[in-house]
């Protein structure tokens, strides 16, 4: 509710009647999800809300928020309050787009966690990874390899082993 309460209006994911959902309230769509939305046509996922009650119904584990930093800004101020424990929050501008997103998760919700987990799982020697965002900097950091795009944002570029051809260079 501490979106909410910011008049920000989020994508929640979350696992509703044994189904993994990404609802929003009908009529909130902003450009940025608009777009979001418009690239995931025929998603099975997707679930326009009437009420916001429906929209947080289930078992919530994901909320993306896209605006304008201006808007999302106060919002991040209000997670980086104490709850860094909890949450795992992202705030970073689309690289494609001018839209601003604020991705909060559960604090181990992360791909530097998941792509550990599949190391162990897999009995791997070594991991690699590939980014382009801010949010690719924790799988970065225990990556024994990492390589950045082109049009990465430069932080990222920062930490990489190299830089390669940009995505866009197919």
């Amino acid at each position: 509710r501490k979106i909410q309460s910011c008049g920000i209006s989020p994508l929640v994911y979350a696992h509703v009647d044994g189904r993994e959902r990404v609802s929003w309230r009908r009529g909130t769509e902003n450009t940025g999800m608009k777009n979001y939305l418009g690239n995931r046509r025929g998603d099975p996922r997707l679930r326009p809300c009437e009420s916001w009650t429906e929209v947080f119904s289930g078992d919530a584990f994901y909320y993306t928020c896209i605006d304008s930093k201006p808007m999302l800004a106060p919002l991040r101020e209000r997670f980086r309050q104490g709850e860094n424990l909890v949450w795992n929050v992202t705030f970073q501008q689309e690289l494609y787009k001018t839209e601003w997103w604020l991705e909060v998760m559960p604090q181990k919700a992360t791909k530097a966690h998941a792509a550990l987990q599949l190391k162990e799982l897999l009995q791997c020697g070594r991991m690699i990874s590939f980014g382009d965002a801010i949010n690719d900097l924790p799988l970065f950091r225990v990556s024994d390899q990492c390589y950045a795009v082109g049009n990465a944002v430069d932080p990222l570029k920062e930490c990489a082993s190299a830089v390669i051809g940009a995505n866009t260079e197919d």
